[in-house]
């Protein structure tokens, strides 16, 4: 008669290794599921503008440069401490378009020494925001 080389108890070990593959998988998949259903997932791009800036007595004036698709109703103008702006108009920003604003533009909150102005582009439908150009006001 021939005697088993193996004891009783030592099974192969493949049963635990197929278990955790298995929940390694399982965890994979709904990660997954859950950023595509979650919405974590890569959504629109800021666009690839530029803004320039330029003070001169009491006014700062906020040039497009490069418009890469901005249009006005996606750009917001904010002072710090103060409020926002909405970039007047209406359509997509061409280049060489400005907006100026100082401490007697309508609907703009009044700008001081040391404010900091940001342009700040939101995606449609809210969600993502991006600062496309920053100044701060001497």
């Amino acid at each position: 008669m021939r005697r088993n080389r193996f004891r009783p108890g030592d099974d192969a070990v493949s049963p635990v290794v197929g278990v955790v593959l298995l929940v390694g998988i399982a965890v994979m998949l709904m990660t997954t599921v859950g950023v595509f259903v979650l919405g974590f997932g890569p959504g629109e791009q800021p666009p690839e503008s530029d803004m320039q800036f330029h003070q001169e007595s009491g006014e700062v004036v906020i040039s497009v440069v490069r418009p890469a698709g901005l249009s006005e109703q996606d750009v917001v103008v904010t002072v710090e401490n103060s409020g926002d702006c909405a970039w007047t108009g209406t359509g997509a920003l061409q280049k060489a378009e400005t907006v100026t604003i100082s401490n007697s533009t309508p609907n703009c909150p009044t700008i001081n020494q040391g404010d900091t102005i940001r342009v700040i582009w939101e995606a449609e439908g809210g969600g993502r925001t991006a600062i496309i150009g920053e100044y701060e006001v001497i």
